[in-house]
């Protein structure tokens, strides 16, 4: 009986020693592989070469570089979401921005969701140029509407639309 049950106990010390042992193999092999994932910094054996040729573009070299790079088929548009406006003067805060990387002027209509009725229309908004004040085309009661700016995309020679993009607007307006 003592045989049998000191059989028994080297048998589950050898089976605890043996999970100890895959244990901290497993997490050393994990450390080891961690460890080696990130390439290490190769640093060169010689400094940075000196300036030789180069010599930095004058400002107009820049805008001409930075006007040829604009690129037509991509636009940026500027647009906070939330607009804030008084119910008696109809004024109050639109931040509409056409970025000055933009090659085409813009004009922004904003119509609310529940009918489509337009309550804003900006003109034209020329590359580099924003809207920060605005003033609603129809008078709104007191409360929060959803509405859609229905963004129209010009080309500046033709003056024909290129293109159209929207923006969800919350309008706020207070009493």
């Amino acid at each position: 009986m003592k045989l049998k049950k000191n059989k028994r106990k080297k048998r589950i010390f050898l089976w605890v020693f043996l999970l100890l042992l895959l244990a901290t193999l497993l997490g050393g092999g994990y450390y080891w592989y961690k460890g080696n994932q990130n390439p290490r910094n190769l640093v060169a054996g010689e400094a940075f070469p000196a300036t030789k040729d180069a010599h930095k573009m004058t400002a107009k070299e820049m805008k001409a570089f930075k006007q040829k790079e604009v690129d037509e088929t991509q636009f940026t548009l500027t647009i906070f979401p939330e607009a804030t406006f008084n119910q008696e003067t109809l004024a109050g805060n639109l931040y509409i921005k056409n970025e000055p990387v933009n090659a085409y002027p813009i004009n922004v209509k904003v119509n609310l969701d529940s009918d489509k009725s337009l309550v804003y229309e900006s003109g034209m908004i020329q590359p580099g140029y924003e809207i920060t004040k605005a003033k609603l085309a129809k008078k709104l009661t007191a409360g929060t509407y959803k509405a859609t700016a229905n963004v129209e995309i010009y080309d500046n020679k033709t003056k024909q639309k290129r293109g159209t993009t929207q923006a969800v607007v919350t309008i706020q307006v207070n009493e």
